[in-house]
Formats: C-alpha cells, structure tokens, sequence
C-alpha cells in the first residue's frame, strides 16, 4: 500500500533526445516493412506510438524511484545504461534488415563454439577489420557523450519535473498496454502477415502474440542423419570395381550466384561451363555458408545441420567415407577456416580422420581474403605435383564474401566500382548499388582467374582430360531484389541460386540415361553424383541422390538458419516453391512438432495464388511437393489444417 501511494518525481526532460531517438528507430522499422492496405499503416503507427510511451513511461518510473530513493551515482549509471542499450538498438535494427536476427542472436553467433572462434566468427561476417575499428571509435566516443550528459544532468539538476502517484503512472501504463494487446490482436490472413512482420522485427514489445502466418501442419520429428558409417556395408561396387579412377575436384565460390556466371565476369568458367552437364537452375542447400557446407560435404539436407552439430560423436561425411574406402586421399584448401560452426568435425570426423590433409590459410594467419586465396592456390598448384589417381581435392575460396575483394595489383575490370559502403545504408541509389555490384563482379573475376589457373596447370601436365572437375557456389547473394543485401536473410532466388558445374572425365559414360534435361541440381546432390560417376552405388545412407538415377524432377530442399538450427525451409520443384516455417524460432528442429506453409510461389519467386482446400490446389501441393514432404515427415501429409 506505500508502494501504491508512493509520489515518484518524473523528469521528462531528461529523456526527451532518447525519445526522439527512439522514435526515429521506429520510423525506421516502419519504413522497412511492406504493408498489405492503409489501415494496416494506421494501425502499425499507433501500435508503434503505443510501445514507445509504454516503454519511456518504464523509463520515467525507474528514474523517479532512483532519484528519489538511491545515490547520485547510480542513477548516473542508469541513465547511461539506458541511453547506450537505446544506442544498441540501432546496431539491432541494422543486424535484421541483413540477416533477419536481432543483435542477442548476433552475439551468441559471434561467440558460438568459445571464444577461441570469435576471430573465426567475424572473418565469416565479412566486415573488414578497418570497419570494425571505426565502428569501436565512435561507440567509445558515444559512450563518453553519453556518461558526460548523464553526470551533467544530475550534477546540475536539469530538467524540469513534476510529481505523479505510483497509481495514477501504473493506470496510464495498464491503458496504452490494453490498447497494444487490442492492436495486436486479429485472425485476418493479411493482418496476421503484416503485423507478423512488424513483430518479428522490434527486438521486444508489449501486447499478444501473432501467430505465425500460413497453413498449419503437425509433422512428426525430423529424422536425425545416420550416425557412424553402418550404413556404408550396403555399397554394391567396392573398391575393385571401380568403374574408374579419376582426381576429382571440387572448388567452391564464396557467395556467387548462378547468373553472374558470363564471358564478361567470369571468361575461364563461362569457357569451362560449354564443357560441361547442363544445370542452369541448381540450388544451394541454404542461404549461408556453414548450412550449405554442410549439405555439400555430407549429402544430407541443410534442416538436419543441428543435430549433426549436437550429436556426441561425429563420424565424418558418409561420401567422403565411401570415397577413403575406395583409396582415395582427401586433400583440403580452404581460404576460410572449416571449423566454422565445426564442419570440419561434421565431415571428416571428431579427429579429421578423413581428412589426409588441410591446408588452412586463415590458421596460418595469413593476410586478407585475397592473399589467403592466392596462398590456397599456390598450395593446391603445390600439389598437383604428387602422382594423378585417386586423390579428392576439395578447395574454397573466400574473395567474393562482402566486402568483395582482389588483389591491389589486379586489374578492375568493371568500372567504377565501390571503393567501400556502409553496411547500415539501406537507401542505396541505383548508382550506388551499381558501383557495389561492380566489386562483387571484379572478386568474381579475381576467383574466375584462380581457377582459370589450375585448371591451366591440369592441362600443362596432361591431367585435365581425365579429371572430373566440379564448380559451385556456396549460396548466392541479394542485391536489394527482395529488399535485402548480402545473404542469410531469406531464401528467394537471389540468395540460393548458384553455379553448378560438372565436367565428366573424357571418355567417362554417364551411369545412368542423359536425358534431353538433366533434373533439378542441389547441393546434397553433388557428391553422389560423383560416387555414381566412379561406378560407387549407395542407398539409404544420405538425403541426395546421384543426377542420374533420378527419374522425375524431384524437389530440393534449401534451409535457412535463424537462430541456431534452420527454422525455415523452401521446397522447390521444377515450377513451384513452397516455404515453410516451424513454430518456434529458438526451438532445436528435433523437437518442433508444428510447422506453417507461409506462402507459394512460381519458380522466379512470383506469388502464386492458391486455394488450398480445392482439388486443384491439393493436387498441386502433392504433385510438386508431396514426395519430399513425405520424405522428411514419413507419415505426414500435405493436407494440413484450417
């Protein structure tokens, strides 16, 4: 009861550039974000309105209780707290416009696996060093604005103020809180879509929960990987009977995409492709790096990247167990260490057992992107010395991650181009995005030169010939096409179409039938296409399959890694794509039970418009989608619930 007739001295003047502040903030998110018709833009500026005066009503009551009730310097440190956290939002606001993550996800990426990875973990961020230091500068210079005006304004008693009960504060508080829950509350289709969005991207707000929009599915557990190599005794050609015995090499491209594969960009691999299988449309695995590694090395779904992650034991990658088995060496070039996220543990086992070799150049401390990718190919050319036959060469390279670099003594083909950009500018003139776009096509020319360079060698030596020789890219990358820049903020086109190149040794027959056009490529598909290629058949032991045993165009699978495990999920055939989306954004894949169809579309991303209960539209949804709904869920069907 003294608590309720407590008098507390509100100081609204004090808190007056925070709530311009933050306002600003708010106008930022609102203008990030598309809305379905006016009244939804009404709505979503009181909903905002309301959240602001809810939380600097917060604000008020807590300094009042300290000014009045604890020492100078503690509320000091609380109007600096304050006044930093409402600064951090920022950083928030920017991190989800890139990535759709809020900044404590952020951090515990940054810190994931201890913090003998934090170097590791920012090198994969791909902001430059330089940039980090200007950023450092300015928030310590911030930092020490802050606390001067903190000190002054309770030094000096600034700020005219006026007395309230503790009741009349906590009446106004419950009022503007039944207003956000009354604002946040619907079951309209398209309400659900455009304050689902708005939710999902302030870092906290008062009021109710939006569901999650789309069709509702309860689907059993994902099925977990096969753990240890048991599976592997079901291969039908063994080592003696390899049908042949080829080098194989597989390079892998930072974050390029499939349509900036051309003689102008790229003339060594657009020369390549006119020597090899026809995939135009492949698709990666996921929309960042580790998920898609994963998938590439292991042949198995992206959405099962979790659990490999958390299993206690890791055995190595199924494939390349088969191919060790087969006698070949593995030998590994990476620009960018592999123990990002532990994948190298995930595919060649807790001690590297199936890994012969691995020539890390970020280990090794080496320079840039750049220099490290020039270190890798001279160690790959190093290499090619050894005796050709049976040897697996698995080389990636890093350049074309933003910020997009080369060499200082390379030339720039494309002109001009951005010489640096600011990560937190999201209204980028058509110029500008321009001149960003022209670096990233001159580090893909740079990688394009790389492999032009082995591939020169091979020929040199008289090897080329009979290598079996792939190239892809690990996920694609956005330039504003969906209103996003770089990747791993969805899982459109942009973000996971890549190359996929596949040259068969000469001479070298395909396995199976070479139809007129060869099906829909992914990731999880590549190494067993490989092992079928050497005349090395194997069931049941991984999610892809070998290019030329399918029959139909099957669907693909691409996961995209939120928070921790993959939450979201594309299925894609050849003239449709469905997105999914499990319940829980924090929750591990293995314990989800629910997920939602959020929408479908045509193969280029348009909406398609679907009437999910007509047999029309059920015979879609199974005809495209059904096999491998099926195929991950055994059990479960795409009929769903209202």
């Amino acid at each position: 009861w003294g608590l309720l007739s407590w008098k507390a001295r509100l100081r609204p003047l004090v808190w007056l550039p925070g709530l311009a502040y933050y306002c600003w903030l708010d106008g930022l998110v609102f203008g990030a974000l598309d809305y379905t018709s006016g009244v939804y833009k009404v709505q979503a500026v009181a909903f905002l309105g309301c959240q602001t005066l809810l939380v600097f009503l917060l604000i008020l009551l807590a300094d009042g209780f300290l000014a009045e009730s604890c020492g100078r310097f503690l509320r000091i440190a609380f109007v600096t707290g304050v006044y930093l956290f409402l600064g951090a939002l920022y950083i928030d606001f920017i991190l989800y416009k890139l990535m759709a993550i809020h900044l404590p996800r952020g951090l515990s990426i940054l810190c994931q696996d201890g913090v003998s990875h934090l170097g590791i973990n920012w090198v994969h961020t791909g902001i430059p060093s330089r940039v980090l230091h200007v950023w450092l500068a300015w928030a310590a210079g911030i930092a020490v604005a802050i606390l001067m005006f903190a000190f002054a304004t309770e030094t000096r008693r600034l700020g005219w103020g006026f007395t309230m009960r503790a009741t009349r504060v906590v009446a106004i508080g419950g009022y503007f809180m039944l207003v956000c829950q009354i604002l946040s509350t619907g079951d309209d289709e398209q309400w659900v879509w455009s304050f689902g969005e708005l939710k999902a991207a302030l870092p906290f707000y008062f009021g109710g929960r939006v569901p999650v929009p789309g069709r509702k599915y309860q689907v059993p557990a994902l099925r977990a990987p096969e753990s240890g190599h048991g599976t592997l005794d079901r291969v039908i050609a063994g080592e003696k009977s390899l049908a042949s015995q080829p080098d194989i090499f597989l390079f892998v491209l930072e974050s390029a995409r499939g349509d900036f594969i051309t003689r102008e960009i790229t003339p060594n691999l657009a020369a390549f492709s006119t020597e090899c299988l026809p995939f135009p449309d492949a698709l990666a695995s996921g929309n960042a790096s580790h998920i898609s590694w994963y998938s590439l090395l292991t042949a198995n779904y992206g959405l099962r990247f979790g659990m490999a992650k958390r299993s206690a034991r890791r055995f190595g990658s199924a494939p390349i167990a088969l191919l060790k088995r087969a006698g070949y060496r593995i030998d590994v070039f990476c620009s960018s260490t592999l123990d990002y996220h532990e994948i190298d543990k995930i595919a060649f086992g807790d001690r590297l057992e199936l890994c012969d070799s691995m020539f890390d150049a970020q280990k090794q401390g080496i320079g840039d992107a750049p220099a490290r990718d020039l270190a890798v190919n001279k160690a790959m050319l190093e290499a090619l010395e050894s005796p050709p036959g049976r040897r697996l060469f698995l080389i990636f390279y890093h350049s074309t991650h933003h910020d997009y670099d080369w060499p200082a003594s390379d030339p720039a083909p494309f002109t001009p181009y951005a010489s640096a950009w600011n990560y937190a500018d999201f209204n980028i003139s058509r110029q500008q995005l321009r001149l960003i776009m022209n670096r990233y096509r001159n580090a893909l020319h740079f990688q394009d030169r790389l492999i032009g360079e082995v591939l020169s060698a091979l020929k040199q030596k008289g090897q080329y010939a009979q290598a079996l020789i792939a190239v892809t890219g690990d996920h694609g990358e956005e330039f504003l096409e969906h209103g996003k820049l770089l990747h791993a903020s969805n899982l459109f086109r942009p973000q996971t179409h890549i190359p996929f190149l596949l040259r068969l040794p000469a001479g070298m027959a395909s396995p199976g039938e070479l139809r007129h056009r060869l099906p829909l490529a992914s990731h999880v598909d590549l190494l067993p296409t490989l092992l079928d290629c050497l005349g090395i058949e194997v069931t049941n032991a991984f999610d892809g399959q070998s290019l030329f045993r399918k029959t139909t165009d099957e669907v693909v699978i691409t996961a995209e890694n939120a928070d921790g495990d993959p939450v979201r999920f594309c299925i894609q055939s050849e003239r449709y794509k469905a997105f999914f989306q499990y319940e829980s954004a924090t929750r591990p894949t293995a314990r989800q039970r629910t997920l939602y169809l959020n929408q479908v579309t045509d193969s280029q991303d348009r909406p398609v418009a679907i009437e999910f209960y007509s047999a029309k539209g059920r015979d879609l949804m199974n005809t495209n989608f059904g096999a491998a709904f099926s195929a991950l869920y055994p059990g479960a069907s795409l009929e769903g619930s209202e």
